[in-house]
């Protein structure tokens, strides 16, 4: 007969600079909770730029790691991401609806302004396959890394019209800026899709100024 044992699981919260999205952060944070007692059987984890290192570190200890704010097309991949699970759908899951609104109103050339991170360009490269597929075109693609006036400046230039865009909520204040700044007065509008997810330090300021 095998004795019967009791199990106690209990959740290890880390520090509150990891809402900050900063993958290396995470990635230290990660190691520290795997060394320190007790033993971790899953790491739960929140935005694509920390949940992909900490997925693909995860699995060589065999550790599940489950997301709830994840939306990176490319954690889809389980030959990169053995171990990894997430309850937030894939950010390509919008993808069809910018098709059909595009086939709604007629519009054949659409343009894109992305922020440098793997889950945008991970998501514009479906956009890219489903544009191609109905027999559109993008004219434009235009990304940036920290500053988005050039970008914003190369589509203005392009004279774009409908334009996706993809980014974190820090970064649409500065192009949504920029764009208004550099937008001449009259019927010249583009019609804007902006994407745009909120990081867990801006929700952390909108819980505090509730």
């Amino acid at each position: 007969m095998y004795e019967e044992k009791a199990f106690e699981m209990s959740l290890a919260l880390s520090q509150r600079r990891c809402l900050e999205c900063n993958p290396g952060m995470g990635t230290n944070i990660f190691y520290n909770l795997l060394y320190t007692p007790p033993t971790k059987i899953m790491m739960l984890t929140g935005c694509s730029s920390v949940s992909t290192p900490v997925a693909e570190a995860a699995r060589m200890w065999n550790l599940v790691v489950l997301a709830f704010g994840a939306s990176s097309p490319a954690l889809s991949n389980r030959k990169r991401f053995r171990t990894f699970f997430r309850t937030h759908p894939s950010a390509t899951l919008h993808n069809p609806t910018r098709i059909k609104l595009a086939r709604t109103w007629g519009w054949k050339r659409i343009s894109v302004i992305q922020e440098t991170q793997e889950v945008f360009t991970s998501t514009i490269e479906d956009l890219e396959q489903r544009v191609k597929a109905e027999g559109m075109e993008i004219v434009s693609r235009q990304s940036f890394l920290t500053v988005p006036d050039n970008a914003v400046q190369n589509l203005k230039r392009q004279d774009a019209r409908i334009i996706v865009g993809v980014f974190y909520v820090g970064m649409a204040r500065r192009v949504f800026c920029e764009s208004d700044a550099s937008c001449e007065t009259g019927s010249s509008t583009a019609d804007v899709d902006m994407q745009v997810k909120a990081s867990f330090h801006d929700l952390e300021e909108s819980y505090h100024e509730d």
